[in-house]
């Protein structure tokens, strides 16, 4: 097993340091990390600072400019791919943006190997992604599955990071998925009920994402991808239908 994290940024300032420092915990065999816009770019731009990467490391990004997200996700993934064509073994992706971290990714080997193991014992097909816990600025909670993938399952990025079409040839909906804050509530007081309690996700010390786009430059922030994305669903007629990838995590 192999594990690549993917970072795409542009003008980020400091926040690709946090970024790139959260995914150092993981112990990856590799990153990539690709630097600039996607789409057209919001009046005032260049206001934004730009992104700030570690000593002796701006050498190794990939700058360039991308008409889509997927565009700019698809040339990482291909990328990606030919620096571990010789690799026989499950190759796993974890995708960052810019302004995210990923909190307590030192665990996240441990997970990939559990679902490895589960995909043996079970004997079904192999596990194309792992559904992670995700926080907004404001506190709010939510599932993505598009960001801890197997990238040697997937042929292409055809939207963002919510719609891929697999080696097979199918197309799998990969998105963000709302949590339902009545659900787990509702579960909790149960639980009670009977003497036990739940943890509220994320569980401790469960690897997930956290979303810091409060703290970019103002100009910076006028240039959203979920913007985006929702524009490229409508235009090839997917928005509305559910994304999520199997093995959502989900109260027990």
């Amino acid at each position: 097993m192999r594990v690549v994290g993917l970072v795409s940024s542009y003008r980020e300032g400091r926040l690709t340091l946090g970024c790139l420092r959260s995914l150092h915990a993981v112990g990856l065999d590799d990153l990539l990390v690709s630097e600039g816009p996607a789409g057209e770019l919001p009046p005032g731009i260049e206001a934004a600072p730009e992104s700030v990467f570690p000593e002796g490391m701006a050498e190794l990004v990939n700058h360039g400019r991308w008409r889509t997200d997927g565009r700019k996700r698809d040339a990482m993934l291909k990328e990606a791919k030919r620096r571990h064509a010789l690799h026989e073994g499950p190759l796993w992706g974890v995708w960052l943006d810019g302004d995210e971290l990923l909190a307590h990714g030192e665990y996240l080997r441990d997970r990939l190997q559990g679902v490895l193991w589960e995909d043996e014992a079970s004997g079904r097909a192999p596990t194309l992604n792992v559904p992670l816990w995700t926080m907004e600025p404001d506190g709010s909670l939510g599932i993505t599955g598009g960001r801890l993938v197997r990238l040697d399952l997937i042929s292409s990025y055809e939207i963002s990071v919510s719609v891929v079409r697999s080696v097979g040839g199918e197309e799998q909906g990969l998105g963000n998925v709302t949590t339902d804050a009545r659900l787990w509530l509702d579960l909790w007081l149960q639980a009670t009920e009977s003497g036990r309690m739940l943890a509220w996700p994320p569980g401790p010390l469960q690897p997930c994402i956290v979303h810091r786009s409060h703290l970019r430059h103002p100009a910076r922030k006028g240039l959203r991808l979920h913007e985006q994305e929702a524009v490229e669903l409508a235009r090839v007629g997917k928005l509305g239908k559910p994304h999520g990838g199997p093995g959502i995590p989900g109260p027990s």
